[in-house]
């Protein structure tokens, strides 16, 4: 009886023994999985982007793109890091030396390469003196002129652009400056014309037109350049972009536009592509604050002007409302109801009404801009008071036209066209500040 008893104590034991070990196993591994996700939660990621020219609009904005992230997500620490351009961008992201950058759409990109967002349209910008006799693109054969260093981004869109026009380096002086020798070279008359590849309104572009006696020149056949190279985009430079007295350009000036993108490694973070994706889709008004050029960000569609993929973190991002299979295809099947009740006619007059009240909408937010102008350049007794006002009026005039924006209120075109007078006004207005 005794031996039965210690044989049942043994066992009773031994099963005590098993479940004690399992249970301080189990409280290890969740002790364990808590730690480890508190310690990922305390991680600091970070995260390095490379922008081009410190000077240039695609560092402004992804300066910006690091100053709101940062400031709304600590865990992702972003610094910017100042490169020779597009071509160089997509050596150091191939290096792994940086994690995103901003390149324009129409360079060659490395398999590894993943797309986060469009960013904004860059312009193909070709100026000239006005006593170069330089009217049109081939009339660059025996001129001098300023191109970024060979490799860059620009070099490679000009080359692209005049191989098309039949000119070869051998037909044009080319004199390879950094963007400021440029800008001087060509105010010096040192050079005859320059080339860029920047966003409508771009300071260096600016600086150079009110340098010296010069003009923009029109770079036409843009479609048959995009049947060659499908990234590149049919664009104008729109009358008075420059300048509205004298007017500069004095008309609708016919180029080539680009998109700028930003684009990630396919091993950068997830997590930080994604809160960088978040930030750029809706934190765009604080955004706007640094760049104005953040009201043309958009949504990459893959195959339409460019190949690149698109990386998980910001597939996460567009599909993290993404509905079930009928919601999602609601829009089919209501279609194949409306198709018998709707008459195309009916929908041309649909669409005509819709931007008609667009275009008014535009004009009426321009007019209140205006308005605004003419009180800066009426008022006698400017001080800090005034200034201050004036500009929480185009700050919430922004933050309305934004909401009008993403409602479809407004389209692109209305947008632009105030984008353009809002930096006008502003810059009115911070140019009264400084004489304070």
């Amino acid at each position: 009886m005794k031996q039965i008893i210690k044989s049942n104590m043994l066992k009773i034991y031994s099963i005590n023994k098993i479940l004690f070990t399992a249970l301080f196993l189990g409280l290890f591994f969740m002790s364990s999985w808590f730690f480890w996700n508190y310690l990922q939660e305390d991680e600091v990621i970070e995260i390095v982007i490379g922008a081009g020219s410190s000077t240039g609009d695609s560092y402004q904005f992804a300066q910006a793109i690091a100053d709101v992230t940062n400031l709304h997500y600590p865990d992702i620490k972003i610094s910017v890091m100042e490169t020779n351009g597009s071509d160089e961008n997509m050596l150091l992201l191939q290096e792994r030396k940086i994690d995103l950058a901003t390149v324009q759409s129409d360079i060659e990109a490395i398999s590894s390469a993943r797309i986060v967002s469009n960013l904004y349209p860059d312009m193909f910008q070709l100026l000239a003196r006005d006593d170069s006799q330089i009217e049109q693109f081939h009339d660059l054969k025996g001129k001098r002129i300023a191109l970024p260093i060979k490799g860059s981004g620009q070099w490679e869109s000009f080359w692209f652009t005049a191989n098309h026009y039949g000119l070869s380096q051998s037909d044009i002086n080319v004199i390879e400056l950094d963007a400021e020798e440029a800008i001087q070279a060509f105010i010096n008359g040192e050079v005859d014309a320059l080339f860029k590849v920047r966003a409508p309104r771009n300071k260096d572009v600016l600086s150079a037109l009110n340098g010296c006696q010069s003009h923009l020149i029109p770079i036409q056949q843009a479609a048959a350049l995009k049947l060659r190279r499908p990234s590149l985009i049919v664009g104008e430079i729109p009358k008075g972009t420059y300048s509205g007295s004298p007017l500069t350009p004095k008309e609708d000036l016919p180029t080539v536009s680009v998109n700028r993108l930003l684009v990630a490694h396919k091993l950068a973070n997830e997590e930080a592509v994604y809160l960088i994706t978040k930030v750029l889709f809706e934190r765009r008004l604080e955004l706007l604050k640094t760049t104005p050029l953040a009201g043309f960000i958009s949504q990459p569609d893959w195959g339409v002007g460019t190949f690149i993929p698109i990386h998980h973190g910001a597939i996460s991002f567009f599909e993290r409302k993404k509905p079930n299979y009928f919601v999602a295809n609601a829009d089919f099947f209501a279609l194949i109801l409306s198709i018998l009740l709707l008459v195309s006619s009916a929908v041309m007059g649909f669409r005509t009404r819709l931007s008609g009240k667009q275009k008014n909408l535009a004009d009426s937010y321009t007019k209140n801009l205006l308005n605004i102008m003419n009180q800066v350049e009426a008022e006698n007794n400017i001080d800090l008071s005034f200034i201050k006002e004036r500009k929480s009026e185009l700050y919430q005039m922004l933050s309305v036209v934004i909401n009008d924006l993403d409602n479809d209120k407004l389209n692109s075109e209305g947008f632009q066209f105030f984008s353009f007078t809002w930096n006008t006004v502003m810059n009115l207005i911070q140019e009264k500040e400084n004489k304070l």
